[in-house]
C-alpha cells in the first residue's frame, strides 16, 4: 500500500507530464474562494491541477467514456470567464443545480462537472452536461465514479 506522500508524487507527476497551454495563476484564496461560493469542497487532485495548471489542456484528453476535454476552466477570479461566474450564471438559470461544479469543457460547450449528492460530500461523482438539453436531469450523464478515478481514465 502506497503512502500518502507516495500517492501525492504519482499524482504529482502524472499531473506534470500532461498538460499544455497553461492559463491565468490560481492561487489558494483563489481555491478558498470558489470553495466559499460552491460551499462545497473540491477534490485534492483537483485542487492541485487548479494551483499548477489553471485553464489549461490535458494531452490525454480522451476519457473512458468516449468524451473529449478541450480545457479545464479558469477558477482565477482575475479571468473574466471563470468557473464561478459560469457556476452563477448557470444555477441563476436552472441550467445546473447548487450541488455541479463545472470545472472543464468540450469543444462543443458541454461541460464536465462535479456533482456533489449535499454540501457534506466530499466524494462527487463527475458527470457531463450537455449544454443543449433544457431539462437539467437529462443533461447529465455520468463519466466517474470520483475525480480521481476520472483523471486515472483519460487517455
Amino acid at each position: 500500500m502506497k503512502t500518502s506522500k507516495e500517492k501525492y508524487n504519482t499524482i504529482s507527476k502524472l499531473v506534470q507530464e500532461n498538460w499544455m497551454f497553461v492559463g491565468t495563476k490560481c492561487s489558494p484564496q483563489d481555491i478558498k474562494y470558489a470553495e466559499s461560493i460552491f460551499k462545497v469542497s473540491l477534490p485534492n487532485e483537483l485542487k492541485q491541477i487548479i494551483l499548477k495548471y489553471n485553464g489549461s489542456s490535458p494531452k490525454k484528453d480522451k476519457t473512458k467514456k468516449g468524451n473529449y476535454i478541450d480545457h479545464f476552466i479558469s477558477f482565477s477570479k482575475r479571468d473574466k470567464w471563470n468557473a464561478i461566474i459560469i457556476y452563477q450564471f448557470m444555477t441563476k438559470e436552472n441550467r445546473m443545480t447548487p450541488l455541479m461544479i463545472p470545472f472543464a469543457e468540450d469543444s462543443g460547450g458541454n461541460m464536465f462537472c462535479l456533482m456533489y449528492r449535499d454540501n457534506n460530500d466530499k466524494v462527487p461523482i463527475v458527470m457531463l452536461w450537455d449544454h443543449e438539453e433544457a431539462d437539467i436531469k437529462a443533461a447529465v450523464t455520468p463519466e466517474a465514479k470520483t475525480f480521481k478515478e476520472f483523471m486515472q481514465g483519460l487517455r
